[in-house]
């Protein structure tokens, strides 16, 4: 487990897809952006320690050891794993053979719709509902709804479109 964290103000800024924002980031790949709410300040300046260059091997008494040696002394440990594919973490609980069977998850399809996430994501009975609370209540009935027209028939599970 490597943890994504910036270094300093600028290694890792960016303004968007095509310098659309951080909309466009979170539509294309469902993260990939940070909005400081007083946490960067404090980064840039070395108060709050970061690391993202080694896997981390154990804990000590005082903080973390990773698999490069180092350790980093810490009173308090904050995992910001950020953003990733959630079909890896899906990978893990039900192996390769139904992994493998998943679509695309995040970003847009061809049509320019939200690809694999509350909707039909390529293997039936397995549903994503990624995204921040405010989405995730919103989307969570749409889901719904297509879950029961799909089970009563009316609905072809391929055709959703979101």
């Amino acid at each position: 487990m490597v943890p994504m964290i910036a270094e300093t103000a600028d290694k890792y800024t960016n303004f968007g897809i095509h310098g659309a924002g951080s909309m466009s980031l979170y539509l294309e790949r469902g993260g990939g952006y940070y909005i400081d709410t007083g946490a960067s300040r404090p980064i840039i300046d070395g108060d709050i320690k970061t690391r993202n260059d080694s896997a981390i091997e154990s804990f000590t008494e005082n903080g973390l050891r990773f698999a490069d040696g180092t350790e980093l002394q810490a009173d308090i440990i904050v995992f910001a794993m950020g953003y990733s594919d959630p079909r890896d973490f899906m990978r893990g609980i039900c192996g390769d053979e139904i992994a493998s069977k998943i679509t695309r998850v995040w970003g847009l399809d061809e049509e320019g719709q939200s690809a694999g996430v509350w909707r039909y994501c390529g293997h039936d009975g397995l549903w994503f509902a990624n995204g921040n609370l405010a989405l995730s209540r919103f989307h969570s009935l749409h889901l719904a709804m297509q879950i029961k027209a799909i089970e009563e028939g009316i609905l072809n599970k391929a055709g959703i479109v979101i």
